[in-house]
């Protein structure tokens, strides 16, 4: 039943729509005729038309350059987001096996008893080397 209601709304909009924007455009004509026969002679409206008759196949051209350049931005724009998301989708992939390698390497053994005293130990510090040992780095 809402969804009957929505419908038939949408339609009503629609219709609406289109009635308001048909009236407008008979206005807009009327009003432009209205104009040039009042206000226009015939031999500038003569001159008039065969202007915007001669400028016609200008705009085409002009709007089909301008839909390509349009075209080519969009595909460009798709090419760089797909691009981006490969990236990313590559850089997740290699963090994963990352933490995979890390996780399937084995860490130092723990001990299995910790025994707790109360007397500090002290271990050495490494000796320096030498003049004449080697140090590996």
């Amino acid at each position: 039943m809402n969804q009957q209601r929505g419908w038939a709304t949408t339609i009503w909009l629609l219709l609406t729509a289109s009635l308001a924007s048909g009236c407008v455009l008979v206005g807009l004509t009327l009003g432009v005729w209205w104009l040039m026969s009042t206000y226009v002679s015939a031999e500038l409206a003569r001159l008039w038309a065969m202007v915007v008759t001669a400028l016609l196949p200008i705009t085409g051209w002009l709007g089909y350059r301008l839909g390509q350049q349009e075209a080519r931005g969009k595909v460009a724009g798709i090419d760089a987001g797909i691009s981006q998301v490969m990236a990313a989708a590559g850089q997740t992939a290699a963090l994963r096996v990352q933490v995979a390698r890390a996780l399937r390497q084995p860490g130092p053994p723990s001990p299995a008893v910790m025994v707790w005293s109360d007397e500090p130990v002290f271990h050495d510090p490494p000796a320096l080397p030498t003049d004449r040992e080697v140090v590996e780095l």
